[in-house]
């Protein structure tokens, strides 16, 4: 009989339980989805080569790396190979270090599968660590930064994995198929729905997510999924998670911001006159409005009115709203920004959407701006440093990490000094964008 390989450690993005040790942070139903899908593989792999079960803590085994913490800690799978999908190059801080790192302590980078946008230099450093056997593939299926891909040839993590490891084998079934539909629509905001969503909540609700991946890993029909609520009882956890999330989002109304930005008259530089000739066609029904402007005989004044005028067609402005993430007692259900939005849409118009873990953590959204003002993978590196990004539309960042960040005023973001963090905030997005400030004010409570 042929030997068994060395032990495969299949990473989670986020913070996760093992063996009773650590809390369940962050994640995904793309991770989710990348590494029950790994799982599978696996397990077909041993039956079909070794004619054995692949024994779970002995064959393969899950781990986790969250964003900006590094690789280094993965060293402890000395003789075992390694496989990263679904994670952002920019989230390593010291990719090439930490991988040489791994290698000193024999436990072997084999694949790094993801579709964030990436760099011309992070292309450079694995194919640098492919010539040097530290790494053997990769697969970069996102844009390069700031360049952009059709919505219908986006990939997630779980349509690259899915692809390249059970598409076309016999490891492959329906459901499976399914469960990647499920993570494609959800992670790239295709469609709405209600199963993505329910998984999504168990996530979001501290189930532990190695439990949740081995009984993914079970899925061998398409009515396995589309029953897995109910067979497994997670429907129970769920209603529990949505019951403790509605007693919780109010708390967010204490501390919500908007900052309101005006549209860019034009992307090339006009006189006033043109401006004004700009903004007259962009007025709809306010129109009706302009014949007031015959009685203001000051130019800037009439220029002023015609602004006014201008900023106050929802068309014209792009508003983005900030929430401070409340203080959660440990029975209280934890807000993540799904939930956040789901509440705040309730309560207020926007384009944008900024969740601030203090000044600790940003996450960012595009909620309703089709136009897409902002490239967040690009604006977050901008607010935080070089790493920080994420998608076009979602991306997170930290802070407080920036060179020029004034600790002193910010260091801790509470209550009482939201708004002032806010305006920092918003001359941030103004700095890198060119948008003017229109307004900043709390809304809520």
């Amino acid at each position: 009989m042929v030997d068994s390989p060395r032990k495969k450690i299949f990473i989670i993005h986020g913070k996760g339980r093992i063996g009773g040790e650590g809390e369940e942070v962050g994640g995904d139903l793309d991770t989710i989805a990348s590494n029950t899908f790994y799982g599978v593989w696996c397990r077909g792999l041993y039956a079909r080569d070794f004619q054995r079960s692949a024994v779970y803590g002995q064959d393969y085994e899950f781990d986790f790396v969250n964003y900006h913490e590094g690789l280094a800690h993965l060293s402890k799978h000395k003789g075992c190979d390694l496989y990263l999908p679904d994670f952002p190059l920019d989230a390593i801080p010291d990719l090439v270090g930490d991988v040489e790192f791994l290698a000193e302590h024999d436990a072997h980078l084999v694949r790094i599968d993801d579709h964030h946008p990436w760099t011309e230099a992070a292309r450079e450093q694995l194919n640098s660590l492919v010539e040097r056997g530290l790494l053997d593939t990769f697969y970069l299926e996102g844009p390069m930064k700031g360049e952009e891909i059709p919505k219908k040839q986006q990939v997630c993590g779980a349509d690259i994995i899915h692809r390249e490891f059970l598409l076309n084998t016999p490891f492959d079934n329906p459901g499976l198929a399914e469960l990647r539909r499920l993570a494609h629509i959800q992670d790239l905001h295709i469609e709405f729905d209600n199963l993505a969503l329910k998984l999504s909540k168990l996530i979001a609700s501290g189930y532990p997510k190695v439990d949740m991946v081995l009984r993914l890993m079970e899925i061998s029909c398409f009515e396995d999924i589309q029953n897995i609520l109910i067979s497994t009882g997670w429907d129970k956890r769920i209603k529990t998670y949505e019951r403790l999330l509605s007693q919780a989002v109010p708390k967010l109304d204490e501390n919500l911001v908007l900052l309101a930005f005006y549209k860019p008259v034009s992307t090339s530089t006009l006189d006033q006159t043109a401006q004004i000739q700009f903004m007259k066609e962009r007025l709809g029904w306010l129109r009706f409005l302009l014949p007031f402007t015959n009685l203001i005989k000051n130019d800037s004044q009439r220029f002023s009115y015609i602004r006014w005028l201008y900023a106050l067609r929802r068309n014209n402005v792009i508003r983005i709203v900030m929430a401070l993430a409340p203080y959660r007692a440990e029975h209280e259900a934890r807000i993540n920004v799904a939930g956040a939005i789901e509440y705040v849409v309730t309560k207020v118009t926007m384009d944008y959407f900024f969740y601030c873990y203090g000044s600790f953590i940003m996450t960012t959204r595009n909620v309703n701006d089709p136009e897409r003002w902002l490239d967040l993978s690009l604006l977050m590196p901008f607010i935080g440093k070089q790493g920080d990004g994420g998608h076009k539309e979602a991306a997170t960042c930290k802070p407080g990490d920036n060179q020029l960040f004034d600790a002193d005023r910010f260091g801790q973001v509470k209550p009482d000094n939201f708004l002032a963090y806010c305006q920092y905030i918003a001359g941030k997005v103004s700095e890198f964008s060119g948008l003017e400030i229109k307004t900043i004010k709390k809304i809520g409570n």
